[in-house]
């Protein structure tokens, strides 16, 4: 069964339920690199589209809300040394108000606006926000938002001995210098108001989380496949070591838990194998 069904099973219940002239449901997708969570998103608001035509579904990807490319060539230049934050994808690389911003509105049912779009093309590869012509008009309030992002819920340490602890017993981590770190999980604590917002939580689990580089590797060909160019496999394992930081601080609590602002029975867990195939699902 795919995740896409179980998802499917998952919600309709609680969308059967849910009082939309109170509120719109907003819905998490989270998961690692290549485990399938754009995918999931997008064939589920088309779903949604289709079996609920009285209510209007959208989604907004967190790699929409990237910095600008100036701001973020700023943020490389204040921390020199380190690869954490040379370039878009951690935390600290998105324009967070930006984001609480959008939301509040859509969540207080307001129209009239613009989403903004991100084209990871731009400047070469490093990515810049498009301008606001190119951006997603919503005319009507929103009834389901989608909020897909690889980070989703993940919550920053509030003791900084248990960082500390962490950093020492890792290798990976040894890597980067410990105040970029720290400065990730201060980053990070900024998204949690953004976190709040999430009724629902759809998350992929995995039990090795280095089934990242075969997965975006996997993908990486077949991108090559239609485009003709792309990444080796040295240099998307190159890339992917900077988010692999951020896996071992927060990833494995996360998988426990969900996001703490939905409520008991809206945590969806799906659990893949190294093959993306389903082992497990959890509802807690």
């Amino acid at each position: 069964m795919s995740t896409l069904t179980k998802s499917i099973e998952f919600l309709e219940p609680i969308i059967t339920k849910w009082k939309f002239n109170e509120k719109p449901l907003v819905i998490s997708i989270s998961g690692p690199q290549g485990s399938g969570k754009s995918y999931l998103s997008s064939k589920l608001a088309i779903h949604l589209t289709r079996s609920y035509p009285t209510l209007n579904s959208i989604t907004i990807s967190t790699d929409d809300l990237y910095l600008r490319n100036k701001d973020q060539r700023q943020l490389t230049k204040d921390h020199p040394g380190t690869k954490l934050l040379n370039g878009r994808g951690l935390p600290g690389t998105h324009d967070v108000e930006l984001g609480y911003n959008l939301i509040s509105k859509i969540v207080n049912k307001e129209s009239g606006f613009k989403i903004p779009t991100y084209n990871k093309a731009a400047f070469n590869g490093e990515g810049d926000r498009n301008d606001e012509d190119q951006w997603q008009n919503i005319k009507t309030p929103i009834d389901i938002l989608i909020v897909e992002g690889w980070f989703n819920g993940f919550l920053p340490f509030e003791n900084s001995d248990d960082v500390e602890e962490i950093i020492n017993s890792s290798k990976l981590l040894s890597n980067f210098p410990k105040d970029d770190i720290f400065e990730i999980n201060s980053f990070l604590d900024e998204y949690v108001k953004i976190w709040n917002f999430f009724d629902v939580d759809i998350f992929f689990d995995t039990e090795d989380i280095n089934n990242v580089f075969e997965w975006r590797i996997q993908q990486e060909h077949e991108l090559i496949e239609q485009k003709g160019s792309g990444m080796t496999d040295q240099q998307v394992r190159d890339f992917i070591s900077r988010y692999m930081a951020v896996y071992k601080l927060y990833y494995r609590d996360f998988t426990l838990k969900g996001t703490p602002s939905t409520p008991k029975g809206y945590n969806l867990k799906i659990k893949l194998d190294s093959k993306r195939v389903i082992e497990n699902v959890e509802i807690f």
